[in-house]
């Protein structure tokens, strides 16, 4: 996957906001200079006391923050999940249309003898591969097999049979657009959940920090983490320190929570809301240390 980010604010904007919310404008100290916004160290401050270095940041400040997003190779399956976050209605998938007409110009794709339901071999596996990668997420960890202890081995005939089957789908949306010119609303039917599409949008800084702060936890779908780790990677640096996401380690079980929990725990961030007034009694404890998870 390949993520690009367009931040459409400045830092002194945020900053203004903040002197806004809290009557201080007129100690705003960032300036503009040679066009370009130079954040001041007070406003600086003023950012990283509400957003950073505090476990009640102001959220609906970080709401104001506006970001454009656009996400190429994203599999339709993750898209599925990606859209269920809250990141507003204002996005736009690459059209069906458009995947279904490339692959039928795609030359690689032999249909020369292709006949529905016929098995045949006109190209190696690896041929095949390299096709498929082009218009599927080739989803490896799948086919991992965990009940051996060696745990890069591949259940060959599992994962050879997936390939062979997006191979099919591609001759099939090929050969009945080509020679039966199939509708392409009937073609669809031939798409599996790990085809690439792309999606553009845009997103506040709030929805950002939940994406992360959810998917980016190792509980998280693997292709989820993926993303989420790909969407951090190109956050710009000065805006990186207002995304830093954790989670709490395990904590000291002690009097006090055994009394309500009788159990050790382990608090996730996703898990925040639920457990907020307890994680605020235990950090007062010296009970709870944070874990960056990236």
């Amino acid at each position: 996957m390949k993520v690009k980010l367009n931040f459409l604010n400045s830092l002194s904007d945020l900053a203004k906001k903040f002197r806004f919310a809290s009557d201080t404008l007129d100690k705003i100290d960032s300036l503009i200079d040679d066009g370009k916004n130079i954040l001041g160290e007070q406003d600086k401050r003023i950012i990283y006391d509400n957003l950073v270095n505090t476990e009640n940041p102001h959220k609906h400040l970080r709401k104001t923050i506006d970001i454009d997003y656009e996400i190429y190779g994203i599999t339709r399956a993750l898209l599925q999940e990606f859209v269920r976050h809250p990141i507003g209605n204002a996005f736009v998938v690459t059209s069906t249309r458009y995947s279904l007409h490339r692959i039928a110009k795609d030359e690689r794709i032999d249909i020369k003898y292709f006949r529905a339901g016929c098995d045949y071999e006109d190209l190696s596996y690896l041929q095949k591969i390299r096709i498929i990668k082009d218009y599927y997420y080739v989803p490896i960890n799948d086919f991992i097999d965990f009940k051996t202890e060696a745990k890069n081995i591949y259940v060959s005939s599992e994962y050879e049979c997936w390939i062979n089957s997006r191979y099919y789908e591609l001759q099939c949306i090929k050969y009945y657009k080509l020679k039966c010119n199939m509708k392409n609303d009937q073609l669809k039917k031939y798409i599996n959940e790990y085809m690439l599409c792309n999606v553009t949008g845009k997103m506040s800084g709030e929805c950002l920090w939940n994406l992360l702060k959810q998917r980016l936890d190792s509980v998280a779908w693997y292709q989820f983490q993926e993303l989420a780790k790909e969407i951090y990677i190109q956050i710009p640096e000065e805006w990186k320190p207002l995304f830093k996401v954790y989670k709490y380690k395990k904590v000291l079980v002690d009097d006090f929570i055994k009394k309500y929990l009788n159990r050790e725990i382990e608090i996730h961030a996703h898990e925040m809301s639920r457990f907020e007034e307890l994680i605020k009694k235990l950090i007062s404890k010296d009970l709870v240390e944070k874990e960056y998870l990236i």
